[in-house]
């Protein structure tokens, strides 16, 4: 509810926030050698990676639309697992670098803050856009709802097809014969 309100851009720069200070209190723990600040950054980063495709989604859906759509979130899929093959294969290798394990959490924790820059320089970017052309922000829309009230117009229910009021009256029929059945 707070994307649609607030928006997916300030959606974006709080989960990438929450994801970079994860990633960051999380290969501190590397450099302590206290596995519990590693735990405690990992749960960090979950706070942001929970909301964070919700708020690419909805951009996504916003700037493109159609099969364009379709392709971008095609290639968002196929470089997420391009991404993980990459992770999986050099973990080993970063951890091995001046034989020190931690290099394979501040690595990923340096790629974290960089993606936190760019969510930033999107904002700025979206700042310079014309407003009508700005994903909308449920707060404006808020002041807009008392405008598109309408009452509702029960003359037009006779201009349904047939074939709703015939899926409507099925499924009631099944509905209350599965009611039925339920107390046998």
């Amino acid at each position: 509810m707070s994307i649609d309100y607030w928006g997916a851009t300030y959606a974006a720069i709080i989960c990438s926030v929450f994801i970079a200070v994860g990633a960051v209190v999380s290969a501190c723990g590397a450099n302590t050698t206290q596995f519990s600040l590693v735990i405690a950054g990992r749960i960090l980063m979950g706070f942001g990676s929970m909301l964070i495709e919700s708020a690419q989604l909805k951009l996504y859906t916003h700037w493109f639309q159609g099969s364009h759509l379709a392709l971008v979130i095609g290639l968002d899929l196929a470089w997420s697992r391009v991404l993980s093959v990459i992770s999986r294969a050099t973990a080993v290798p970063m951890s091995r670098i001046n034989d020190w394990w931690g290099w394979g959490l501040w690595i990923p924790a340096i790629v974290t803050v960089v993606n936190l820059i760019v969510c930033i320089a999107y904002w700025a970017f979206e700042r310079r856009v014309p407003a009508e052309l700005r994903p909308p922000l449920g707060k404006d829309a808020r002041s807009e709802e008392g405008k598109l009230k309408r009452a509702i117009d029960f003359s037009v229910l006779h201009k349904l097809p047939r074939f709703f009021w015939l899926f409507c009256g099925i499924r009631k029929c099944l509905a209350v014969s599965g009611d039925q059945t339920a107390d046998m």
